[in-house]
């Protein structure tokens, strides 16, 4: 552990993380490993150690800070493939519900002509 790390710090160092991680990757457009990778080296600490407290930050936060926008998209992906799926069952209600109508025509034909015989 650094020098100067005291309990205190320590204990809230995942918010400072999560903020140089978050800045790093918004302003040198870096991936979060290679931010982790930096700030482990500039910081001393391990890139577990990185990894870890901004996770634990992004928890806390209720969401994956950056992460959260691929988790969106992934939601909306499953909500447009149940849509898709919804439209897909609906399409294939009306075409039964058109061969029926069909078939409702000919029977009526039928009963039509049986009844007239």
């Amino acid at each position: 552990m650094k020098q100067g790390h005291g309990r205190k710090a320590r204990g809230h160092i995942w918010r400072e993380i999560f903020a140089q991680v978050e800045r790093m990757v918004a302003e040198q457009t870096l991936s979060r490993s290679e931010a982790f990778r930096r700030l482990a080296e500039k910081t001393g600490r391990r890139i577990g150690t990185v990894s870890a407290n901004y996770y634990r930050a992004a928890r806390r936060r209720g969401g994956w800070g950056s992460a959260g926008a691929s988790g969106r998209r992934a939601a909306v992906k499953r909500v447009l493939l149940a849509l898709r799926q919804v439209v897909k069952f609906v399409e294939e209600q009306e075409a039964e519900l058109e061969q029926l109508r069909k078939a409702r025509v000919r029977y009526l034909a039928i009963r039509r002509l049986l009844a007239g015989a």
